[in-house]
């Protein structure tokens, strides 16, 4: 019996077990053992992590806005647009929903506060359902009205993050469940 305990298939059993096991020792031996100054200071950075994305996503939303506003301005008041007119709403939409995107990202590492998640969670799913195909359509009429070429489209596989955030995160209570009302949206590409 003994003899078999030296071949490389059981040491190789020996030494995963031992990782596992070690591992998950670490890991709960670290839970157990931190103190009430360590939970706090881990709160802390979850709080500041979120208030941080909170501010970004305010402040790029606010560039957003103003971007689209002004190009509604400019084309209601029958001024030519231009090239720079797409570039403005095309960053600031980057912009925005790039910070959306990271947002989503530290709410699936779990390295946000839940309050903070909360209201995240709400403005990612606005932005599925209503600011990211719109923001789409307006970029296609502006090339349109410019006489350039555009093609972009609102993909799933460009916001999967989003995509995760809203359907793990979003509550059916409060808003339907993404995947249902975005999945039959046309204004999302398949490609």
């Amino acid at each position: 019996m003994w003899e078999l305990l030296g071949t490389p298939a059981a040491t190789a059993i020996i030494s995963a077990s031992t990782f596992v096991v070690g591992g998950v020792a670490g890991f709960l031996s670290h839970s157990l053992v931190s103190t009430p100054a360590e939970r706090q200071q881990q709160r802390q950075r979850l709080y500041e992590n979120g208030r941080h994305h909170k501010e970004m996503r305010a402040k790029l939303y606010g560039e957003f806005t103003t971007a689209i506003r002004n190009y509604i301005s400019k084309k209601n008041s029958g001024a030519t647009l231009s090239l720079d007119d797409f570039q403005r709403v095309s960053t600031a939409g980057d912009l925005y929903f790039n910070e959306l995107q990271m947002s989503a990202d530290a709410i699936l590492a779990k390295s946000i506060d839940k309050h903070s998640r909360n209201t995240l969670v709400t403005a990612i799913v606005e932005a599925l359902q209503k600011n990211i195909p719109l923001y789409y359509e307006t970029l296609q009429k502006i090339a349109e009205r410019i006489g350039a070429e555009y093609n972009g489209k609102f993909k799933r596989q460009n916001y999967e993050s989003m995509f995760q955030v809203s359907e793990k995160y979003a509550s059916d209570a409060v808003m339907p469940p993404v995947s249902d009302a975005i999945s039959g949206h046309s204004r999302i590409s398949t490609d």
